[in-house]
């Protein structure tokens, strides 16, 4: 069997493009032969935090645990309430549970697949508060920036912590253009090698102007222990290491044009498939706030697209398949609980082709290729 003519995942490429870096980078901490506590980490920190207009940055073992360490170190555990999007990577309910607190998943925009929409109320989220709710987890689902100038002012009245997932989106701006990275109280971030800014292998930070908050993250992620001495609280072992702070450091460098570049090919998908009801391109244009970490469309012929492209070369796949409240994970609990744009969104969206790596020839032959699909029905 032949390859497919359209890879998803493009990654030797990038790895290819950056190579003459990456072995500078990897060859100097090899060569000063400090892999742990050495240099490379505080200096990816300090650049990542100024890149996310933050004042602080801390380096951790992955974007789950970035948000893990973000609900302890702000003290949610057991008996807390924390809101959720029902539409997202499982790993946003995930952190809620580890720390023993409840996820409470509330409705996205089904246009951004975002949390929010222009009635907060229409969304659910005042219907969803308790006494016991402490925190609201947002994430910027497939590269696009959550509406924080909404959902900012309703945490500050109802006294909650505003925590971004900004694990798929890294560079992205807010709506008008200003700001980018730091949108609430705390953001997390995933350096998996397929995010738009990814590592050697997991990896995560936390960002905030809080110098509190993060003081208390450095001490969680390394034993809860602040000196060598011991440790004053259970903490966990969750620290960026020295090779992929040094790679990170390199493609931090890049981040800016490679995004510009997803924004380019979206442009491309976006011109093709405008009006196309039978499936649906995401909302907004390629010159917004999107940095494109996914190019996500929706058709409720979802599995017949996918074999469609299949045939003709195209490889593609699923963010997610299964709807959180679905999943094994969390059946029991959810029992009965129905959530129908999470299901609807997890039934019919699919994520076509999309890297810096991918050319213009592609992403064209990709969209004739859905194209063809829409004009056979």
């Amino acid at each position: 069997m032949s390859a497919p003519s359209v890879p998803f995942d493009t990654l030797p490429l990038a790895i290819a493009e950056l190579r003459a870096e990456i072995d500078a980078a990897l060859g100097r901490v090899l060569d000063r032969g400090r892999l742990a506590r050495g240099p490379e980490l505080p200096a990816f920190e300090a650049e990542f935090a100024a890149a996310c207009n933050a004042r602080h940055c801390a380096g951790v073992g992955s974007g789950l645990d970035a948000l893990e360490l973000i609900l302890r170190a702000y003290g949610i555990g057991p008996g807390d309430e924390v809101l959720v999007p029902a539409h997202a990577f499982v790993a946003t309910w995930l952190a809620v549970s580890h720390v023993g607190a409840t996820p409470v998943p509330v409705e996205v925009d089904p246009r951004t697949y975002c949390l929010a929409a222009p009635s907060l109320r229409d969304t659910g989220l005042v219907d969803a508060l308790t006494r016991r709710t402490k925190a609201l987890i947002a994430a910027d689902l497939h590269g696009r920036k959550v509406p924080a100038r909404q959902l900012a002012p309703f945490c500050r009245e109802h006294g909650l912590r505003f925590v971004v997932d900004a694990c798929q989106s890294h560079g992205a701006r807010a709506v008008d253009g200003t700001d980018r990275g730091l949108m609430g109280d705390a953001a997390a971030y995933s350096f998996h090698p397929t995010a738009n800014l990814g590592g050697l292998g997991d990896g995560g930070a936390v960002v905030s102007d809080d110098a509190e908050l993060m003081d208390r993250v450095r001490q969680l992620r390394s034993y809860g222990a602040t000196f060598d001495t011991g440790s004053d609280v259970r903490g966990i072992h969750s620290r960026l290491g020295e090779l992929d702070a040094a790679v990170l450091r390199v493609r931090l460098r890049h981040l800016d044009d490679w995004n510009r570049r997803r924004q380019d090919l979206a442009s491309k998908y976006l011109a093709l498939l405008q009006g196309q009801a039978e499936v649906l391109s995401p909302a907004g244009d390629a010159a917004s706030c999107d940095v494109w970490h996914h190019f996500v469309v929706r058709t409720e012929h979802r599995e017949a697209l996918v074999d469609h492209l299949r045939a003709a070369g195209v490889e593609t796949a699923v963010h997610p398949r299964v709807a959180c409240h679905q999943s094994a994970a969390y059946a029991r609990q959810f029992a009965g609980r129905g959530l129908p744009l999470a299901e609807a969104l997890a039934a019919q969206c699919l994520s076509l082709p999309m890297s810096p790596h991918h050319t213009a020839e592609q992403i064209g032959y990709v969209g004739r290729a859905v194209l063809a699909f829409i004009a056979g029905r």
